[in-house]
């Protein structure tokens, strides 16, 4: 019989509301637009090594800027993760950034303008500066991305 009233007493405290909350619709109502070129042959141009085929790999200079959190997907609370591929040259600017998967436009679209900022020192193969291909995955978490600028609610 107390398991009857523990359940009882609690029924109170529960939110028993069908009405669905603002996130809830504005989840319903967003449309994601996935991007998979995964099917499609990347074609670098240029000599180019992969990582594996060097003897020093390319080394971030300082640390590189995250991909700024969609402010689209932040209202929802959209996580999400892209890939990228892109060649680090002989100088350690990032080109011919390209997108593998996204699971949102939004987050593709990030990802390519924070690699416009990123610096590496050069991957070396025989004591040279090479260039190299590279794949990197990026995961897009609320937790890790404070607001670009104060969210309104």
């Amino acid at each position: 019989m107390k398991p009857f009233i523990a359940v009882l007493l609690t029924l109170p405290l529960l939110n028993l509301s069908c009405a669905p909350t603002e996130l809830e619709i504005a989840r319903r109502n967003f449309n994601a637009r996935p991007v998979d070129n995964s099917h499609q042959e990347v074609r670098f141009t240029g000599h180019l090594y992969a990582i594996d085929q060097v003897d020093v790999p390319p080394k971030p200079i300082g640390s590189l800027k995250a991909p700024r959190y969609p402010n689209e997907l932040r209202k929802i609370g959209g996580t999400g993760a892209a890939r990228i591929a892109f060649v680090v040259d002989t100088k350690g600017n990032i080109t011919q950034p390209h997108i593998i998967q996204a699971d949102d436009q939004l987050f593709a679209d990030s990802v390519i303008e924070a690699t416009k900022t990123w610096k590496f020192v050069p991957a070396r193969k025989d004591g040279k500066n090479v260039s190299v291909w590279w794949i990197l995955p990026v995961r897009f978490k609320l937790a890790d991305s404070p607001p670009p600028f104060p969210v309104s609610h």
